[in-house]
């Protein structure tokens, strides 16, 4: 599947290796049994209002956005602000997919918020992911490379052709959440191309940082 990043980038996605993050710490049957604790915690989180600054870097160019992301259930409502220079975006998910509005003009519809984000400023940021990956955890299905702290949080995994790797926690209810995840396309994983079919590498980065992390009741 090809994508395009701004300006005018083209991605396709393949499978690729990373490093473990550092500062994890050895698995042992009594960590793991830490960190199953919290993966029963974290699934049942399917609520929040959360707020924070989101980075997107390409070897050709970089944008960045603050936006806010509430969520309930499947509902997503998600505001970005100054996504590569321009104004207020609003997206919003639910089961009937997702769409962006802005006034009253016809809105702009697609399958998910990802492709929305992508149509509108380019960007391609996995958010179907991210549903799992700022709360710490792998989304269901295969991931490796998984890393915890000595209190059985994740640190770091790999998954969807990313490197995930979670730089700082919030203290929080009824769990820590994260506070810093940077996700990197692993080496390979991205192809990007410029307007003119220029190689322009396979580096791919989307940093966010959370300034408000707030679990809600379904």
């Amino acid at each position: 599947m090809k994508y395009l990043a701004a300006p005018l980038l083209a991605i396709l996605l393949v499978a690729g290796c990373a490093t473990v993050p550092p500062g994890a710490a050895t698995l042992s049957p009594e960590l793991l049994a830490r960190w199953q604790e919290r993966r029963d915690v974290l699934a049942s989180i399917d609520a929040w209002d959360m707020k924070g600054r989101m980075a997107v870097r390409t070897a050709d160019d970089a944008g960045s956005a603050t936006f806010v992301w509430e969520r309930a259930g499947e509902s997503h409502h998600i505001e970005m602000f100054g996504p590569f220079g321009s104004g207020r975006v609003s997206i919003i998910q639910d089961e009937d997919g997702a769409r962006l509005e802005e006034g009253d003009e016809e809105p702009l519809v697609a399958d998910t918020a990802e492709e929305i984000l992508y149509l509108k400023v380019g960007w391609h940021v996995p958010f179907e992911a991210l549903k799992f990956w700022l709360k710490g955890e792998p989304r269901p299905g295969r991931h490796d490379g998984l890393a915890l702290d000595a209190e059985g949080r994740a640190v770091g995994f790999r998954q969807d052709g990313w490197e995930v790797s979670i730089i700082d926690y919030l203290d929080a209810e009824p769990v820590d959440l994260p506070r810093k995840v940077f996700i990197t396309a692993l080496p390979g994983t991205v192809h990007l191309v410029g307007e003119r079919g220029e190689d322009l590498g396979d580096r791919l980065d989307v940093r966010v940082v959370l300034r408000r992390w707030q679990v809600l009741s379904g």
